[in-house]
């Protein structure tokens, strides 16, 4: 745990994106020479070779962070993370419900027409049964609802004055790739391409591929002694088609570079691998948690986000 624990300020935190998403720094680190260069994200092109396999995930962030209004008419907020029961007049989700003292089984205003009311909280996670259908709900949130952007991102923004939550962030937090409704966060690596850079990349003829991995709330958790206990983390949902696993398959066969784009890809591709790579259509749960002295059997180079203190 000690190596993962260390002091960031939060003055070094970026509180919105560069301008042209492909134009922030990139650090790339050549493991054969053990050096360090500091670059710009478009030169990423330079380090993809012809026959390399870059595979992204396509999960798109549902715009699930909702305000209701809290005991004393004080605004709070609501992230819708798991869809729990879906009913003909209700569906039930397991949500994040800021606020304290609030009552089970009692009503809270999201909109003049829409509440919901807590059935068990456990932690910071609330199990809530909301007055509407899902196909409802699901049509508010698209017009009202905010992007779960991370935590550490809205407190630097409070910290440095700054409007926590901005209509920009709806497109900013979201890839342009996105395809895949139901993650409740971004997979950040993604967030730095462009599609002039993908259009490039291509051109150079390097294969993109793409999978999906529902990225849960659990991924902004601090890792725990438990984790490292029982070797595992939180669950989600992965799945992969089948042109993909056999173009991958194939690719491993001939030595061909795979570059994965995010952590997300990384653990559904190696819990693929631990699965010995069937060439179909493959979805599972996957709780892999990746630590030394772990073997990659897949991926041969990562493109990741910085990654915080523990």
């Amino acid at each position: 745990m000690k190596e993962i624990i260390f002091d960031l300020p939060s003055s070094l935190i970026a509180l919105k994106p560069t301008l042209k998403r492909d134009h922030c720094k990139l650090l790339v680190y050549d493991r054969q020479k053990d050096q360090i260069f500091h670059r710009t994200f478009s030169d990423i092109v330079e380090y993809l070779q012809p026959q390399d396999h870059l595979v992204l995930n396509h999960a798109r962030v549902s715009p699930r962070r909702l305000y209701w209004m809290g005991p004393k008419k004080r605004k709070q907020e609501i992230v819708f993370l798991s869809l729990v029961e879906s009913h003909e007049k209700f569906c039930v989700w397991d949500a994040i419900v800021s606020g304290k003292n609030l009552e089970f089984q009692k009503n809270y205003v999201i909109d003049s027409d829409l509440t919901f009311r807590i059935l068990e909280r456990r932690e910071k996670l609330s199990r809530i049964e909301v007055n509407c259908t899902l196909e409802k709900l699901e049509t508010y949130m698209e017009s009202s609802g905010l992007l779960p952007i991370p935590p550490y991102i809205m407190k630097a923004r409070y910290e440095n004055k700054e409007q926590v939550l901005r209509k920009e962030d709806r497109e900013d937090y979201q890839t342009v790739f996105a395809k895949k409704e139901g993650a409740s966060a971004a997979p950040t690596a993604g967030l730095h391409f462009t599609s002039e850079l993908l259009e490039e990349i291509e051109k150079n003829q390097t294969q993109i591929h793409s999978l999906f991995l529902e990225v849960g709330w659990g991924t902004f958790s601090p890792l725990t002694y438990k984790n490292f206990e029982t070797k595992k983390l939180h669950e989600e949902y992965i799945e992969i088609d089948k042109q993909t696993t056999q173009a991958l398959y194939q690719a491993k066969q001939k030595h061909e570079k795979i570059v994965a784009v995010g952590t997300t890809v990384v653990r559904t591709l190696e819990t693929w691998a631990s699965l010995d790579c069937p060439q179909m259509d493959f979805r599972t749960l996957s709780d892999l948690f990746i630590l030394p002295p772990f073997k990659f059997q897949v991926i041969d180079q990562l493109v990741t986000n910085f990654h915080l203190p523990q």
